[in-house]
């Protein structure tokens, strides 16, 4: 359950559909889990004494702080990676590699190579190339010629920038790779 939000309040589980439900699996969600292990122990052990208001409070507040670290540590390890991925990718500016659409924006797409390496490439490019952004079906398309960019296009791209302190890896084309008739479109006029 990547991105939970933890609660004091039971509202089961969507993609389950169970009514009733707890979070005992995940390693990076040890300290929710532990907490919820020491309150079945209290029911177990003294439920006579059991003071369900104080329980309550003490849940929310753990609850509030295990869902802000856990989205901190969903940040931090995003900025590492892209860290990692500029880092490995300053050493091959210039070079060329296969990869695939993974967005597609008004400001550029993103691309991801065949390594796992994502990047972008500007708007600016494909504006200078002809291309026009249809935003309905997050699709490019090259009227003069006939060229359209879908999200999970293949595509080759040669590495154009890197900058390690913000993890941003700039890509620019060579030509989108067209399966269904076999041949390389070329992007470049």
């Amino acid at each position: 359950m990547k991105r939970a939000y933890y609660s004091p309040n039971n509202i089961g589980h969507f993609g389950l559909a169970l009514q009733n439900y707890t979070h005992f699996t995940s390693p990076i969600r040890r300290y929710p889990d532990l907490e919820t292990h020491r309150i079945i122990r209290k029911i177990r052990d003294d439920i006579m004494n059991l003071d369900t208001e104080k329980i309550y409070d003490q849940l929310k507040s753990i609850c509030e702080h295990s869902s802000v670290k856990e989205r901190l540590a969903d940040k931090i390890e995003r900025e590492v990676n892209h860290y990692k991925m500029a880092e490995f990718m300053e050493h091959h500016i210039g070079e060329y590699f296969e990869g695939y659409i993974t967005y597609i924006g008004n400001h550029g797409i993103s691309i991801r190579t065949k390594s796992g390496i994502s990047g972008k490439i500007s708007m600016d490019l494909f504006n200078h190339l002809g291309f026009s952004y249809n935003s309905e079906k997050k699709k490019l398309i090259n009227k003069e010629t006939g060229i359209i960019l879908y999200i999970g296009d293949q595509v080759n791209i040669i590495s154009k920038s890197v900058n390690k302190d913000n993890g941003k890896i700039e890509f620019t084309f060579i030509n989108k790779i067209d399966k269904s008739k076999e041949k390389i479109k070329s992007l470049i006029k």
